[in-house]
């Protein structure tokens, strides 16, 4: 799937990052609905889960001190944020595209939370 930011002007020629440090447009895969919209994939991350269930992502140079957990980052984008789609694609991606409202901080996501990758039922809000 590609998201992309419906009134982007940057495709599919650029896709120089916004203030926020984002992208007009990228691919995701759907995970599944919820009540309110779609789930998607973004990436594949790690976070340290601390003794009080507290938790923190790893980044490059973070001290390890918890427990090392591999986490899907799935992010939230509702359906009153998607403006249009194309299922077909075009020359450039053949993979369906939505067109979505950018509306939080430079992504379409309302929600942004991390799930464990083996233990499906186990997420970090």
């Amino acid at each position: 799937m590609l998201l992309r930011k419906y009134d982007g002007k940057q495709y599919p020629e650029t896709n120089e990052p916004d203030e926020y440090g984002q992208y007009e447009w990228f691919r995701a895969d759907i995970l599944r609905l919820y009540h309110n919209g779609i789930e998607f994939i973004l990436s594949l991350k790690d976070v340290q889960v601390f003794e009080d269930q507290s938790w923190e992502l790893i980044e490059h140079n973070s001290t390890i001190t918890g427990k090392p957990v591999s986490v899907y980052e799935i992010g939230k984008i509702n359906f009153n944020d998607i403006v249009d789609y194309n299922f077909n694609g075009d020359e450039f991606y053949i993979y369906p595209h939505f067109f979505c409202k950018y509306l939080y901080k430079g992504t379409p996501f309302e929600k942004i939370y991390y799930q464990n990758t083996e233990k499906i039922y186990e997420t970090f809000e």
